[in-house]
């Protein structure tokens, strides 16, 4: 089987074009290397003259005074745990109160829990996981953790005392469901 003059002409064309796709990638490819290359070094120029000014003491201190203390992660548990307590506690608070339950003083107590929260935390911060500061808070931070559990179980029990009887909800229910299908099946025979 021959080929045509048309059909080389074809095949010479087709083989050209795709020779300049190929081109026109190649130079894309190229181009977009080369913005890249100057804007990952204009990035590392930005970060770098920020570090550079910094004393190399001090970054290797405050490195090892935080995350590579296991006694800075312990006040980062520590403090995680007080204020899940605290945010459950709020929480339980503000749903009694949505709820109508009688909750007294409970909401001003949480904000102050709230607050003497913040300024425990604070100094646990500012301890930075140091043995003899969080030795002297510890027991502060236990105080407020048995307070806003003491607060949640308030809430919960005033939840509780307020409690909705369901039983008659349901029976009346039944009973008026029970109706409405004996009215529809009613009209349906006549």
């Amino acid at each position: 089987m021959t080929l045509t003059q048309s059909e080389h002409l074809a095949v010479l064309l087709a083989a050209a074009s795709l020779f300049v796709v190929i081109g026109a990638l190649g130079l894309g490819v190229v181009r977009w290397r080369r913005r890249w290359r100057s804007r990952r070094s204009m990035l590392r120029r930005m970060v770098r003259q920020p570090l550079a000014m910094l004393p190399v003491s001090r970054v290797g201190e405050g490195l090892v005074n935080t995350m590579g203390s296991p006694a800075w992660w312990l006040v980062q548990r520590d403090r995680h745990a007080m204020w899940r307590e605290v945010a459950a506690a709020r929480r339980a608070v503000a749903v009694a109160t949505r709820a109508d339950a009688p909750v007294g003083d409970l909401p001003l107590l949480t904000r102050q829990l709230r607050d003497a929260a913040a300024g425990l935390d604070a100094q646990l911060r500012a301890g930075g996981g140091e043995t003899r500061v969080a030795r002297e808070v510890a027991a502060d931070r236990i105080r407020i953790q048995e307070a806003a559990a003491d607060i949640r179980a308030s809430a919960l029990a005033s939840l509780g005392a307020t409690r909705v009887e369901v039983q008659p909800v349901v029976s009346a229910i039944s009973i008026e469901v029970a109706a409405l299908a004996a009215g529809i099946q009613a009209a349906r025979s006549h």
